[in-house]
């Protein structure tokens, strides 16, 4: 099903222009063992229900998606091609949402020695709003971010006719120091409201 497809299929991948490592775990990975960075980014709690006033808004022909800039992460998914009931074609079933109802959201960011944005960390966008053209195949949305010469591009990219959500982070690393770091990815969920 759908949902189910959204869930397991979301992608991410990588390109750094410096060693970075990967983690492959369900829980935010710790930095590793070994010299602790002076200043280390602030994580903040997993589990919180809040979100920035200002949406990203994503529409395509099979979603309306909204992401925080705040750490760059989705914080509602409503299926296009899939409604809340027969009579009702124009409601999509809402699957994602930070609301007081549900909370279901991704999360995910970087984790390094060095300076490297988290699923707390403000990004920028060039737009609040972004749409899969008729006649477009592929729809791509930038979040950046940089500090001490390191830039890192986070990019969603949605395919016309596909449930899934493929996430590149690109980090290229003008400063005089090597950056290395990995990966993380999370959904944070409550409890279902019955």
């Amino acid at each position: 099903d759908s949902a189910a497809s959204l869930q397991q299929e979301m992608a991410a991948t990588q390109e750094t222009s410096n060693t970075a490592q990967t983690s492959n775990t369900n829980e935010v990975p710790t930095i590793i063992a070994g010299p602790q960075p002076e200043n280390p980014p602030d994580r903040g709690p997993v589990i919180e229900n809040t979100v920035s006033s200002l949406q990203v808004k994503i529409q395509t022909d099979l979603f309306q998606i909204q992401i925080d800039p705040r750490g760059a992460g989705i914080n509602h998914a409503a299926l296009m091609d899939f409604p809340t009931a027969i009579d009702k074609p124009e409601d999509p079933y809402v699957l994602m949402d930070n609301s007081q109802s549900l909370v279901y959201v991704t999360q995910g960011g970087l984790l390094s020695k060095q300076p490297a944005p988290t699923h707390e960390t403000p990004y920028q966008t060039p737009d609040q709003s972004y749409v899969l053209q008729p006649g477009e195949t592929t729809l791509q949305v930038p979040f950046t971010w940089t500090s001490n010469g390191i830039n890192v591009t986070k990019t969603y990219e949605f395919t016309q006719g596909s449930h899934i959500v493929m996430v590149r982070y690109i980090i290229r690393n003008d400063s005089n120091n090597i950056w290395s770091g990995r990966s993380y990815t999370q959904f944070k969920r409550s409890k279902p409201v019955s």
